[in-house]
């Protein structure tokens, strides 16, 4: 049932395999608390689908992390559709009492090794630019990424999304 890749303290860390887990991972992501705003409907809509579609998907894969039986982090990528060998980050959250414990890091670290290991040439990230996201752009930026884009209002009125990038 569980795929164990490694360990980040005493956390378990599991590749996303099965059916079961995936739904989990779906319900992980569309909780009131997972990210720092709301996600939109279009998110919320990829966040109930995408963790079971990648299960048939090579250039796809998610990532979660137990203490116990309970789900406390979560992340997945996927090749972007022109499938060039870009990949695009879908969705990373960490509970919010295990934040700051380097669980974030080491996911974004197993995510660009997935990339490079699938002879990806690229990892494109978006995120928001409100204050409770702080911490991962400060997380892309340290690694490594670029900042490449901005978009006005995108999520919604008065929040803009950031696109990073790191070269692979």
């Amino acid at each position: 049932m569980y795929n164990l890749y490694g360990y980040l303290c005493n956390y378990p860390i599991y590749i996303l395999e099965d059916i079961e887990m995936a739904i989990k991972a779906a319900q992980f992501f569309t909780r009131k608390d997972s990210f720092g705003t709301y996600l939109t409907r279009g998110e919320l809509e990829n966040a109930h689908i995408h963790p079971v579609e990648s299960l048939g998907d090579e250039k796809s894969r998610y990532w979660y992390v137990l203490d116990g039986d309970e789900m406390i982090a979560c992340a997945g990528v996927k090749e972007a559709e022109h499938k060039n060998g870009i990949f695009l980050g879908t969705f990373n959250s960490i509970k919010k009492e295990y934040r700051g414990n380097g669980i974030g890091e080491k996911l974004l670290q197993i995510t660009i090794e997935f990339v490079k290991n699938s002879e990806g040439r690229g990892l494109l990230i978006d995120t928001s630019d409100k204050e409770s996201y702080c911490t991962i752009r400060c997380l892309l930026k340290k690694i490594g990424f670029q900042q490449v884009g901005r978009f006005p209002d995108y999520y919604e009125a008065g929040e803009d999304a950031l696109w990073y990038y790191l070269n692979i």
